[in-house]
């Protein structure tokens, strides 16, 4: 696993501080996007697959909430991996990806890509509709990043021996 995208990968973002875009699968969350990094959270629709794409900067995936069938191709080859609430998968740069929600339930992934892709994501925000953000009481994120959170500082503790 790439070290400098696991170590600071989550959260310094809040659901609530993304743009929201409307995409056939879900929604795009956006939060951060500069020359350095990109992050932000997928919400998939049930049953649906994200088309194939490929990012020029590593990247890592998070399940938040839910399941996600993520295939991974590099160099030719194809590998397939099932992420439940709490797994990491890192994407390598220049390899091609699909994410799918493979239930009829909800489907959360945090995303965070170190370095600068800020061009695909223009490419994405002219194609894709900004919407207004699911109310945050209702939305739900915001119960899951404490959760997120409160696992983080339970992990943080027990490495440090602070617990």
């Amino acid at each position: 696993m790439d070290r400098d995208i696991e170590q600071d990968f989550m959260i310094e973002i809040e659901a609530e501080d993304c743009d929201y875009y409307q995409m056939p699968e879900g929604l795009l969350l956006v939060g951060r996007c500069d020359p350095f990094a990109s992050q932000g959270f997928l919400d998939l629709n049930p049953n649906a697959t994200l088309p194939k794409r490929a990012r020029q900067a590593p990247g890592m995936f998070k399940q938040m909430a839910g399941s996600s069938v993520i295939r991974i191709e590099e160099a030719g080859k194809e590998r397939e991996q099932t992420l439940q609430t709490g797994d990491k998968v890192t994407i390598p740069a220049n390899a091609g990806y699909t994410i799918t929600n493979p239930s009829v339930g909800k489907c959360v992934l945090s995303w965070k890509f170190t370095g600068d892709v800020q061009e695909a994501f223009t490419q994405l925000r002219k194609q894709l509709p900004l919407v207004t953000p699911p109310a945050r009481e209702k939305s739900g994120y915001k119960e899951l990043f404490a959760e997120h959170m409160k696992r983080r500082q339970d992990a943080d503790a027990q490495i440090h021996g602070n617990y």
